[in-house]
């Protein structure tokens, strides 16, 4: 894993959550904390069209990311974490993940659990609306753009 700013890193391929606990626990440990919880977002084995049958299966997904833009968004959300007395840690793919691996782990710690869970929530909710990451499912060996599960940048243009 690539630490790029504070608490944040990326990996080409799954993300081993072994490795980002070690991190994290460390870290939570150090301060004195009693409170981790994290939260590991895992590829789906999902059909392009949800439940219809003939629909071919999504093999893997494969991520882009802005990294200058996603270290913004990850500065802002550990200043708002760092007036509640909590710290936020996050490691996200890019590249190729298969089914069942995992893309990205969350971590959110703190003195106490209520800190962690009030924040926990709207941290992993705001994630998947406007980090600035895009997908592409991999259906037999093509990648194909994600849109209905894609946020487009503001002012972009690049996206509709």
């Amino acid at each position: 894993m690539k630490q790029i700013s504070p608490n944040l890193y990326i990996k080409e391929g799954h993300i081993s959550n072994i490795d980002f606990t070690n991190i994290t626990s460390k870290l939570a440990r150090e301060l004195g904390f009693g409170a981790l919880s994290t939260f590991e977002g895992i590829v789906r084995d999902d059909k392009l069209a949800g439940e219809n049958l003939d629909s071919p299966k999504v093999e893997a997904l494969k991520f882009q990311i802005y990294e200058p833009l996603f270290i913004k968004w990850m500065s802002e959300w550990q200043e708002k974490a760092k007036e509640k007395g909590v710290i936020l840690a996050l490691a996200h793919s890019y590249g190729v993940v298969k089914v069942g691996e995992t893309s990205y782990i969350a971590s959110v710690m703190s003195k106490h659990r209520r800190a962690v869970l009030d924040l926990f929530a709207s941290f992993v909710d705001d994630f998947k609306a406007n980090a600035p990451i895009w997908k592409f499912d991999v259906v037999d060996g093509k990648e194909i753009y994600a849109l209905e599960r894609s946020t487009a940048l503001k002012h972009s243009g690049l996206l509709k």
